[in-house]
């Protein structure tokens, strides 16, 4: 747990949340600022946390299912029918699903951390 004492530590908390880092483990913070009370400060603590926790998932599941149904709504509308479906369309299914989820999930992810940076701009 990182631990945030002065507004300089929170200053170097939003630097850092630009680098980007694949191997980034999800670290927990605790804001201990004292100018502020202790009701405030597990209050800011909780926000942090809570966007530095964020996974992407809705947003990759939601993606994933847009393009799902996208793509078999474009089959049966280019004249597709069920006693058509081949091997072809199945792994084309497969392929843009697995797209759209990989994408999806990324957008998450970027849209969590971009959410984060502007919390901690705000703060400072």
């Amino acid at each position: 747990m990182k631990i945030i004492r002065s507004y300089s530590d929170l200053h170097e908390l939003h630097i850092r949340l630009y680098k980007f880092d694949i191997y980034r483990r999800s670290e927990t913070y605790k804001i201990s600022l004292p100018q502020w009370d202790s009701e405030q400060n597990n209050h800011i603590t909780n926000i942090i946390n809570r966007y530095n926790k964020k996974c992407g998932c809705t947003s990759g599941t939601f993606v994933m299912l847009l393009v799902f149904a996208g793509y078999i709504l474009q089959y049966f509308l280019n004249g597709g029918t069920f006693a058509l479906v081949g091997l072809k369309e199945l792994i084309g299914l497969v392929t843009y699903t697995a797209v759209g989820a990989i994408a999806g999930k990324l957008l998450g992810l970027f849209y969590a951390r971009w959410q984060l940076i502007n919390f901690v701009h705000k703060l400072l």
